[in-house]
């Protein structure tokens, strides 16, 4: 449906008017999942990193057609010590 934006995530699928708004969302959700994960597999604390990469396809008149974005995160951290 043309101005809508689904985003993805392993909590599912929603729907958003605004680019931006999904974007938000999506990057959102993939930073709890990985900051998440990094704790479940033992780190103490989690630094996440975040990446949004867009694809367009180039259309006539020089004008840009929104395809995808890909937003991934990546959680880095120490693991916990027993003391």
């Amino acid at each position: 449906e043309p101005g809508r934006y689904r985003v993805h995530v392993p909590s599912g699928v929603r729907d958003f008017d605004e680019l931006e708004l999904a974007a938000g969302y999506a990057r959102d959700e993939t930073s709890r999942s990985a900051e998440a994960l990094a704790l479940e597999s033992g780190a103490a604390t989690a630094e996440v990193t975040v990446r949004r990469d867009d694809r367009t396809a180039a259309l006539d008149g020089g004008e840009a057609l929104f395809l995808e974005s890909e937003v991934t995160a990546t959680a880095v951290g120490r693991p916990r010590t027993g003391t």
